[in-house]
């Protein structure tokens, strides 16, 4: 389950990443890797992503939950 829940954090922090870059790509041509580091999203942004970090959650936990169920 650690492990799971691990992998699930990277794949949330990677998302965020990924989000960033495309927010900072849709505002100019290119970015840099500080550009990157040192974006602050909207608030706006932040529930966004707290939405889907939701969605991801019950979308790995639901199988185990089911089994538990069992």
């Amino acid at each position: 389950m650690a492990m799971i829940m691990t992998l699930t954090q990277e794949v949330s922090v990677l998302r965020d990443r990924l989000d960033t870059i495309e927010i900072l790509l849709a505002e100019k041509e290119t970015i840099s890797l500080e550009d990157i580091d040192n974006f602050v999203p909207s608030d706006d942004v932040v529930m966004q992503r707290k939405e889907k970090r939701q969605l991801l959650l019950k979308r790995v936990l639901l199988p185990l939950e089911k089994d538990l169920e069992k």
